[in-house]
């Protein structure tokens, strides 16, 4: 009885250390940054062995603290493709490895912590599942820490030195001489009085008026005299009969007053004689 223990124990001992190596497969993490800020993705490497030769495996990464609800390390996203899938999609969603012939697996993961991920120390997983079975294969844990985005130090800006500005000389315009008009002329420039020439009378020369001249040939208060009618001149007209048509003038005029005074005498002889009747 005693010998048949004694090769049950001998027969379990031998089964242990001949099972299958599935039983002692591990995924391990071989490289990860101990600090990242939240929401920025970031590789994490890993190996997994002891696996089964030429098997495909999903990874996938995991994050979160302990102690924080059911399922604390939800707090990963796992990059496939272009596309991020968290804790919770199907494994067949997450990037896919196959174990070499001799069922290692050496690959790594694009992975980010969510925005609700809590800031601070968290660990990080690394999980596999076996193809088409639920074989479940987690790594042992390494710590990383979340950070939030850095705040920008606003660079102090210094008073920029104000550079004297060569001040350019401008060219002068040209302004263009203005056009003299009729009218402007015609206020500046004054007309010439014709003179009359003798003996060179011009017969397109219109006539001039002279001042009216007083009786008895007295001169006006320029001290010129002026015949009182002016003629029109012609062409065979000359000074000296103009001055005796003054002159004539002068004589026609003279005669006139000596009539009126007579007739002025006469009229006051009358009524003298008038009176004179009456009182007889």
């Amino acid at each position: 009885m005693k010998r048949i223990q004694l090769w049950i124990v001998f027969l379990a001992i031998i089964f242990f250390f001949l099972a299958p190596s599935s039983v002692s497969a591990g995924v391990s993490i071989t490289s990860s940054p101990s600090s990242v800020v939240l929401t920025e993705e970031f590789t994490v490497s890993f190996s997994g062995s002891e696996l089964e030769a030429g098997v495909q495996y999903y990874a996938k990464g995991r994050i979160g603290q302990d102690g924080s609800g059911s399922n604390p390390y939800n707090k990963g996203e796992t990059k496939n493709n272009d596309t991020w899938f968290g804790d919770s999609s199907p494994f067949e969603n997450f990037p896919v490895f196959t174990a070499d012939s001799s069922g290692n697996i050496n690959g790594s993961l694009t992975a980010r912590a969510k925005s609700t991920a809590s800031l601070g120390k968290n660990s990080l997983f690394v999980r596999l599942r076996k193809v088409g079975t639920d074989t479940k294969i987690t790594s042992e844990s390494v710590i990383i820490t979340l950070t939030g985005a850095p705040t920008p130090t606003p660079t102090p800006t210094t008073a920029p030195t104000n550079t004297p500005t060569p001040t350019k000389t401008p060219t002068p315009t040209k302004t263009p001489a203005p056009t003299p008009s009729p009218s402007s002329n015609k206020a500046s420039t004054p007309t010439p009085t014709p003179k009359p020439q003798a003996n060179s009378p011009s017969p397109t020369s219109r006539p001039q008026t002279s001042a009216p001249t007083s009786v008895l040939g007295e001169k006006t208060k320029t001290g010129i005299p002026s015949p009182t009618i002016a003629k029109k001149p012609t062409s065979t007209v000359s000074l000296k009969s103009q001055k005796s048509a003054s002159n004539n003038l002068a004589k026609v005029l003279i005669g006139l007053g000596v009539v009126f005074i007579g007739a002025c005498g006469i009229l006051a002889f009358r009524s003298y004689l008038g009176s004179k009747g009456d009182n007889i």
